[in-house]
């Protein structure tokens, strides 16, 4: 499909989504993995990202932007980067099926910002004179660090420091990269050893350096402490590589960034850039445990640790390398992700004139050891050296730091009891799309993600640990068989066995660390707390299968079905405080969902193209987003369930029709109790009890047309009923006392209904009369026998106090008696 094969808008198919499909065609049918974007912002468009973050040292109202240029949209090719068809690309839930977004790119993408004939001259002429060279001066290297602030007691924060961690190499926060090779003729300007000025930059450019790294403040026109106009006065020969943390100086939407003028503006500067579309982000609290000093620390870790030297497979790699960071710095990370930028030819490799560093490395296996008597000292230097189908032994059992990616097939590593520790940032192990790797024999705590299996076939592990990682143990992927891992009990999560299941029936898993039901039928999971990982619990392809009694808490997802049918039940758990959601249920139908607690996630259930799936019985509350989200998904039934204090309460969303939602609570929801928009119809909204929403009690809009609402209690909220162009049939509601109307819309179009109560219809006409038939009374607002049952204990569970519902073991806690019999009389005398 032309475009981004989703969606309805016109965004879908603009000239930067048609440029992407092509690159998508090229990738599946030439087997291409490095592209040059050849132009400008003019020329190529800019696919603007969002993303918010605080803090971070950034200016005051700076913390949200809606227009984070990134090329990465054009290397990282599945989903959309809008799944909610919004304004926004990038957001959180905005990737394939409402999940992360693609942040593993297919494509190494680098850009030549040209927009004249000349430019393109300059950018082929010094592209290619630096492939060609082999000269002297490819052994310089410059790192220029600046006064950054003065910390609160007066110290100083300089960019000099975190200079020193890329050129001496660094294991700190938990990250590691090697240093600068020694054949590498070094030279620093730090503003901390006396300010420099920018005659002392410009001079060392005209005397030749290859690699410049800089730590200082910028804008569009000045880095370096260097202007546009001394860009363009350079006069070296010599072409060099830059990467610069400064803000704002790689903005290539704008009319010219300075990087812009090193690149292509003139026939001197640099052949590359790697830099900052918006803010850089550094510690406010004046240490190096920045977000774009990690990704700098990653690439050189790229370049002279794992020996990867084009600039964009580096400049990749220092992003997927910290991919389990991605939503650590209160959003720094993705900020930095996004709006890190290649200028320059991806494909170039950097020069290392060093005859250690370029010698032809043997495939054969590889040992590790501390004592310096095996082939390497750290393990993440062994596993990045080691070729496909061979393997890594560690020979002690000492404790290592550091982050480490499989990138092969048929690798092994095999511990041996030795520790891998981080500092609570980073992954200790992460697999991509590497098939039939076996991972054995390894403690990996403190990282941010433990162990991370995503888009691999038939992993082994044995007898792995995974201890204090804020997510132990993750697995992702976008088919059936990214979900075959062959993991036993031997593998362990904070003590507890892990019970991965491919393929089996009749079992029951109870006190549980991790499970994973993978084409499986008939298993009965139980009684397991399920904490810290990246998943508590996942079911794929699997039917008549029982998740009871359990608590789950702290993960990213609380429980995951994928292409899971018939038979699978969701019964009485407990979840709270997950990342995303606490429910997720993706292409799967005739799954029964009821008596769970959920609450403190973004949404509680999310479901996606799924269908006659049922949710009933249910406590959803207090979720950041939507207490149930129904996604391109037909004739589910979400019924008793009872919804609070969530920003949205229901919400049917993008072509989900056919849905029966009846007999539930909505209550105290920020903002609407039902949502039904983006051509979601033939819905039906039955005997459901709607009060107390901040916003809207039903709220339909967006071509949503031919939705059954009937016999519904809305009161209390700000408006009741609101429909923009959108044909509904309403009947038999008390529709009474919204704040503002009971009725509200902009179009009711041809809806129509009978049988109404309301006072104040804004334009709403039942059948034959103006406004609604019936007028409201007291017991449209108030259930006297409902309270009743509150008041002598027979019920518990929600009540109202100062226009708010509580969860209460025993309605008197909460209100004084009196008051309350002086209502139920007033009740009885007015309604």
């Amino acid at each position: 499909m032309w475009g981004d094969g989703c969606g309805n808008g016109s965004q879908f198919n603009d000239t930067q989504a048609k440029i992407r499909n092509f690159i998508k065609d090229a990738y599946h049918n030439w087997g291409i993995r490095y592209v040059l974007l050849g132009g400008d912002d003019e020329i190529i468009p800019h696919r603007g990202f969002y993303c918010h973050i605080e803090g971070m040292f950034l200016p005051l109202g700076e913390g949200t932007d809606t227009d984070i240029p990134s090329d990465l949209y054009y290397g990282c090719l599945d989903g959309s980067f809008n799944y909610n068809n919004n304004s926004y690309y990038g957001e959180i839930g905005d990737g394939e099926d409402g999940g992360e977004v693609d942040i593993f790119c297919e494509i190494y993408v680098g850009r030549a910002p040209v927009s004249n004939e000349q430019e393109v001259s300059n950018f082929v002429m010094k592209t290619i004179s630096y492939e060609n060279s082999s000269d002297s001066y490819l052994s310089n290297a410059l790192f220029a660090g600046e006064w950054l602030q003065t910390l609160p007691g007066g110290s100083n924060h300089w960019g000099g420091d975190s200079m020193d961690e890329i050129k001496d190499g660094s294991d700190k926060w938990g990250i590691y990269n090697p240093p600068f090779p020694s054949c590498f003729d070094i030279e620093t300007l730090y503003d901390k050893e006396g300010i420099w000025s920018k005659s002392a930059m410009i001079n060392k450019i005209n005397n030749d350096e290859h690699i410049i790294n800089h730590l200082g403040h910028a804008n569009y026109g000045i880095d370096m402490k260097m202007y546009r106009s001394d860009a363009d006065a350079l006069n070296n020969d010599k072409y060099f590589f830059g990467y610069s943390q400064g803000c704002i100086a790689g903005d290539y939407s704008v009319n010219d960034c300075i990087l812009e003028h090193f690149v292509v503006k003139n026939p001197t500067g640099a052949f590359a850039f790697i830099g900052n579309s918006r803010f850089g982000l550094a510690d406010e609290e004046g240490t190096t445990n920045g977000p774009s000093q990690f990704y700098q620390r990653k690439f050189y870790d790229a370049v002279f640790g794992k020996k990867i030297t084009n600039i964009g497979r580096a400049n990749q790699y220092s992003k997927e390398s910290l991919a389990g960071m991605i939503k650590s710095h209160t959003g720094g990370m993705r900020w930095v992700y996004y709006e890190l930028n290649l200028l320059g030819d991806p494909e170039t490799p950097l020069h290392i004139n060093c005859s250690a560093f370029n010698i032809t490395v043997e495939c054969k296996n590889l040992t590790v050891c501390k004592n310096g008597s095996c082939d390497f000292t750290r393990i993440d230097d062994a596993v990045g050296a080691v070729c496909p189908g061979y393997r890594v032994d560690v020979r002690d059992n000492e404790t290592y730091n550091g982050t480490l990616g499989l990138f092969g097939d048929n690798i092994t590593l095999n511990c041996n009891g030795a520790k891998l520790s981080g500092n609570m940032n980073g992954t200790g192990i992460a697999v991509l799309s590497s098939d039939n790797s076996r991972i054995e024999n390894c403690i990996i705590k403190n990282y941010t993600s433990g162990l991370l299996l995503s888009y691999s076939t038939n992993v082994t592990l044995i007898n792995n640990s995974m201890e204090n990682n804020t997510y132990n143990f993750d697995v992702s992927g976008l088919k059936i068989s990214h979900y075959i891992q062959n993991i036993d009990i031997s593998n362990k999560v904070n003590g507890k066995s892990m019970y991965y299941l491919v393929g089996e029936t009749n079992a029951e898993i109870e006190d549980a660390g991790f499970v994973g039901l993978v084409s499986c039928n008939n298993i009965t999971v139980s009684n397991s707390t399920l904490i810290h990982n990246g998943y508590g619990g996942i079911i794929i392809n699997s039917s008549d299968s029982i998740m009871l009694n359990n608590n789950l808490t702290l993960n990213k997802y609380g429980i995951f079905t994928d292409h899971s049918t018939s038979g699978i039940e969701i019964i009485n758990n407990n979840m709270m405080d997950m990342d995303y959601s606490g429910i997720y249920i993706k292409n799967s139908t005739l799954i029964n969902i009821s008596d769970n607690k959920i609450n403190e996630t973004i949404d509680g259930i999310y479901v996606v193209g799924s269908s006659k799936n049922r949710m009933f019985r249910n406590t959803i509350s207090s979720n950041s987003n939507n207490g149930i989200i129904l996604i391109d998904s037909q004739e589910n039934e979400i019924l008793n369930n009872l919804i609070a204090k969530n920003f949205d309460g229901i919400w049917v969303y993008s072509s989900s029709s056919n849905n029966s939602i009846f007999n539930n609570t909505l209550c105290n929801n920020t903002m609407r109790g039902i949502g039904v928009e983006n051509n979601s119809s033939d819905n039906t909204l039955t005997n459901n009890t709607i009060n107390y929403n901040n916003e809207s009690g039903i709220y339909i809009q967006d071509n949503s047309n031919f939705n059954k609402i009937s016999n519904n209690k809305i009161s209390n909220n700000t408006v009741g009923i609101f429909s923009q162009n959108s044909n509904s049939t309403i009947n038999n509601n008390a529709v009474c006392g919204n704040m503002q109307l009971d009725f509200n819309s902009t179009n009711w179009l041809s809806s129509s209904g009978d049988n109404n109560a309301c006072d104040k219809a804004d334009g709403w006409n039942d059948t034959n009369i103006i406004g609604c038939r019936n007028k409201c009374k007291a017991s449209d607002i108030f259930d006297l026998v409902e309270m009743l049952e509150y008041l002598s204990g027979e019920k518990t569970g929600l009540y109202r106090e100062n226009s708010y519902y509580k969860f209460v073991g025993s309605v008197s806690d909460y209100i004084n008696l009196l008051d309350a019999f002086a209502l139920i009389a007033q009740i009885v005398t007015v309604g």
